[in-house]
C-alpha cells in the first residue's frame, strides 16, 4: 500500500486489468479498499472507464454506495 493508501486493487482497476484484478482479489486483495480520500477501486475503474474492471469487482461484491471524502462519486 503507498503513503495515499493506493493498493494494487486500486492500481489494477485503474488500468482495466481484469486479469491482474481477479488475480489479486484470489490472493486477498481488498475489492473495498479505501485510499485516504474515501476512494475505491470501484471508483477508480469507473472513473477511467474501464468497464469490464468495475463488473469484475461488481461480481466481488464491491460497495456500490462509497462515497470518497469530499461527499461525491469520483
Amino acid at each position: 500500500m503507498f503513503s495515499t493508501g493506493l493498493t494494487p486493487v486500486h492500481l489494477a482497476a485503474s488500468e482495466g486489468r481484469t486479469g491482474v484484478l481477479k488475480a489479486l482479489m484470489a490472493a486477498g486483495g481488498q475489492v473495498n479498499a479505501r485510499t485516504r480520500d474515501g476512494y475505491t477501486p470501484l471508483h477508480a475503474a469507473a472513473h477511467h472507464g474501464h468497464h469490464a474492471a468495475a463488473k469484475t469487482l461488481l461480481a466481488a461484491n464491491a460497495d456500490v454506495t462509497a462515497r470518497a471524502a469530499h461527499g461525491y462519486d469520483k
